[in-house]
């Protein structure tokens, strides 16, 4: 818990620098967009799979922390910056065990084509998370903090002046520590994000339809942490 409160506030660390950076550049391109879809507020719903994949059993039959339930997420992002978490547990469907994540996300978009109607971009990705999943039985408990990057293209179309669509593929590559930090390994990542952006209807809002496709896999030292997490996440927003 340590390394991810340090990890966390190193992030935090960078962002004033940076916002001041883009924002000449930010507004500008705002001034020219009839509707200003920026920071959205969201909530979700995750169909998640979180399987060990370390060979054999962790400890024994009692330590397995595999689960196939959803995950309810709530998330505030734009395209530079987001913090998401996700719970599952007793009170939604998760029996003898529970589920947290959270996670802190900076990105700077370079540039490639920028059109009116279409622009494309590669996100560089920096993002640190908090991973735990309890067993009400005994056994060791699964608890990883970890920091990545990542690198993806990015595509949004105009399809007229209160309608956009979003899609980005981001794989990223980083180290996870367990709670204590005393061992880690690495952590892969591949997210497939997609929005539809809608203007028009909330007064000086937009409201957003999000479905994002989340693949993780925890290559931990000792292979008893070795587990993958799949998820098929739903989401809908409003800017702010």
């Amino acid at each position: 818990m340590k390394s991810f409160l340090f990890l966390f506030f190193a992030v935090l660390s960078l962002i004033p620098g940076y916002t001041n950076a883009q924002m000449f550049s930010a507004d500008e391109f705002a001034r020219r967009q009839p509707t200003n879809f920026s920071t959205f507020l969201t909530i979700g719903f995750e169909a998640a799979d979180f399987q060990f994949k370390g060979g054999g059993l962790p400890l024994g039959p009692n330590s397995d922390l595999s689960f196939t339930d959803p995950i309810y997420r709530v998330a505030i992002e734009n395209p530079s910056f987001g913090v998401s978490m996700g719970v599952a547990g007793r009170l939604t469907g998760l029996d003898d065990r529970s589920f947290f994540h959270l996670g802190v996300r900076l990105g700077a978009p370079l540039r490639l084509i920028q059109k009116r109607t279409f622009s494309l971009t590669v996100p560089l990705q920096l993002s640190t998370e908090l991973t735990t999943v309890q067993d009400s039985r005994v056994g060791d408990d699964f608890q990883q903090s970890t920091l990545a990057v990542g690198l993806g293209p990015s595509v949004e179309l105009r399809l007229n002046e209160n309608l956009r669509f979003s899609s980005s593929a981001v794989p990223s590559y980083g180290f996870s520590v367990a709670a204590g930090g005393f061992f880690g390994g690495q952590v892969y990542t591949l997210e497939n994000r997609n929005n539809i952006l809608i203007g028009g209807i909330l007064p000086g809002r937009a409201i957003s339809l999000g479905y994002t496709y989340n693949f993780q896999r925890f290559d931990i030292e000792e292979n008893r942490f070795d587990y993958n997490l799949v998820g098929h996440r739903f989401t809908i927003g409003v800017s702010f």
